[in-house]
């Protein structure tokens, strides 16, 4: 479906950026097909484009132009000098980030690394845009700033985002739809349609059940039992 926005959570370990990646094309998958649009995935393609935790996705020895124009001018050769500038300014623009255009990246903040290689990805028109836990190295502050710069950005594409997360808050704020893995091993404990009104709130009552619920899945509150368990056998 264009323009949703599914997010995988669970809890470290679980095989949330393994899917993802399998998704991607990067790895192999021991049975089972993963099908996109009739396709079997069986290699990595710029219909699948992801973006990493890493702030260091972007060529260090390019600026922020150059780092958008440049899978431009590999995948898109018939593009002119001057069409590829137009995308690249249309990218910079939507996040904020046309006046940093002739800066390289040593000189961006986290956030705007980030802003930088979700355009860049976006600028190849992938049918899937990957994430993995891209906002997991940022301050809550800067987090939250970027979570609801990428919904603005969804509004603007129709790109199907897959989001890769162990917060249950950001995955109640960010998606239509959330796959909850269960601890190891790691498998679908339940889909869930995430059907609150945006903004979405933490106050609202909706929130906070399904907040509950999603924890409850993950066995959160199941694995510190277990951990305060086996800290007062060790004290006795």
């Amino acid at each position: 479906m264009e323009n949703d926005f599914l997010c995988i959570l669970g809890p470290s370990g679980c095989g949330k950026s393994t899917l993802l990646r399998c998704v991607a094309g990067y790895e192999k998958i021991d049975s089972g097909k993963i099908i996109l649009q009739g396709k079997e995935v069986s290699k990595p393609g710029t219909d699948r484009m992801m973006v990493f935790q890493d702030f260091n996705q972007l060529f260090p020895w390019l600026t922020v132009e150059k780092n958008i124009d440049y899978p431009l001018r590999v995948n898109y050769p018939k593009l002119s000098n001057m069409q590829r500038k137009e995308l690249t300014d249309y990218y910079l623009e939507l996040v904020n980030l046309y006046n940093f255009k002739g800066f390289y990246p040593h000189q961006l903040s986290g956030g705007m690394k980030q802003r930088v290689a979700i355009v860049r990805a976006l600028s190849l028109h992938p049918k899937l845009l990957l994430m993995d836990e891209p906002f997991g190295s940022l301050d809550a502050s800067t987090r939250y700033k970027l979570q609801k710069e990428l919904l603005r950005i969804c509004h603007h594409t129709d790109v199907t985002i897959i989001f890769v997360t162990h917060n249950i808050d950001e995955a109640i704020i960010l998606s239509n739809k959330i796959i909850v893995l269960s601890k190891q091993p790691g498998k679908i404990a339940d889909i869930i349609n995430n059907n609150i009104e945006k903004p979405r709130l933490p106050g609202i009552p909706e929130y906070g059940e399904l907040w509950n619920r999603l924890n409850e899945l993950m066995g959160l509150d199941k694995s510190i039992e277990e951990s305060a368990a086996l800290t007062r056998d060790e004290v006795i």
